[in-house]
């Protein structure tokens, strides 16, 4: 009987653990799917707005919708997202923005918990575009 019970602990125990690092490892796979779509929609915007006049960006607002448009299209997610623009200057080549994502997974097993504790994932980047370089 006492073997029963201490295998029952020690299952229950390597279960809590896999499912804890599950998580650890989702939330960081998808951070760095985020830096990754952020960085190349980034670049793929300046790069275009930059080497291509006839690309069609006049103003500033369109400059950000373009790079909204390449943000989507990376990105395969049905968290809230919430996009900053700190900055953008289409003559400089400069756009610098802030992604804060809220996950809420529910079929996530500690979903619940995390929820509580304010699952966000907040990536900046900021990029020069350099005609010289490309």
């Amino acid at each position: 009987m006492r073997s029963i019970v201490i295998s029952s602990i020690c299952i229950s125990s390597i279960l809590l653990v896999l499912t804890i690092q599950s998580e650890v490892n989702r939330k960081a796979c998808y951070k760095q799917e985020l830096e990754e779509a952020l960085s190349l929609s980034v670049s793929q915007t300046l790069k275009e707005v930059m080497e291509q006049e006839s690309y069609g960006i006049e103003d500033r607002n369109q400059f950000i919708a373009a790079f909204l448009q390449a943000m989507i299209v990376r990105t395969n997610s049905d968290a809230d997202m919430t996009v900053s623009v700190i900055s953008a200057d289409m003559e400089k080549g400069m756009l610098d923005i802030e992604v804060k994502v809220v996950q809420e997974e529910k079929n996530a097993p500690l979903s619940k918990e995390i929820r509580q504790q304010g699952n966000e994932i907040i990536v900046r980047r900021t990029v020069i575009f350099d005609r010289a370089s490309g």
